[in-house]
């Protein structure tokens, strides 16, 4: 797996810096990206995986544990699980971001296509789901990408071997139908994250923590920022 320059260590207390005083992500990527000459890998990285200590703290309280899941309803976000899936199948690098959440860098989303590593990656999934003893599973897919209808009825196809009460839709509005599920949502997606009372992680159950690069680490002034205490609670909730 490709290691990860260590100048986004102190690029990442830069970004903080100013997320901590209330400047806008895209304007604050942009200041440090030409600071530390980032490429746009780097550049997303960062703009995906840096959190103001508030907003580190918000995300990872929100978190809910395995434990908790027994005999609930989960709402999927789609493609955000299934992609960030795909990308550990590959071997692409899958971030520990510094709010708690695994996160990829790959920038597929709207370049989808579902292929023989989307096979592996849905029963990945859905195994899963089997272990956690869900009661019941709905999973968004957004219709602008091509060919979420067939992918939705494949999900439910493969879920039937499992014996898990799952329905998948295509639908417009994705992350709006994931927060109105009466259920516990499941993505690493900001705008959803900042939206719920509760969110579970179903990326971070699944991949591997051997596979995942611990971002934080890269840099062990990034901890001294407040995120100690963050980390202590994220080991404690998985």
């Amino acid at each position: 797996m490709q290691k990860i320059n260590f100048k986004l260590g102190d690029a990442s207390l830069d970004l903080r810096y100013l997320l901590d005083r209330g400047y806008s992500r895209e304007q604050s990527v942009s200041i440090v990206g030409n600071r530390y000459n980032l490429n746009s890998k780097e550049r997303n990285l960062l703009y995906r995986c840096i959190f103001s200590k508030r907003d580190v703290l918000v995300h990872i309280n929100r978190l809910v544990s395995k434990k908790e899941l027994e005999d609930k309803k989960l709402c999927i976000d789609g493609y955000n699980v299934l992609i960030i899936v795909e990308s550990y199948l590959k071997g692409k690098e899958i971030i520990l971001c510094d709010d708690g959440f695994l996160r990829d860098i790959s920038g597929v989303y709207g370049k989808y296509r579902f292929g023989k590593i989307s096979e592996k990656a849905v029963e990945k999934i859905l195994k899963a789901l089997k272990e956690l003893r869900v009661r019941e599973v709905e999973v968004f897919f957004d219709s602008r990408v091509s060919f979420s209808g067939q992918l939705s009825s494949y999900f439910m196809e493969r879920a039937e071997g499992y014996n898990i009460p799952l329905k998948a839709v295509a639908v417009k509005q994705g992350d709006a139908m994931v927060l109105r599920c009466s259920g516990i949502p499941c993505s690493g997606d900001r705008s959803i994250i900042e939206k719920a009372e509760q969110i579970f992680d179903l990326a971070h159950y699944i991949i591997p923590e051997d596979d995942i690069v611990n971002y934080p680490s890269l840099n062990p002034r990034v901890l001294r920022q407040g995120l100690a205490d963050a980390s202590s609670e994220l080991i404690r909730r998985y």
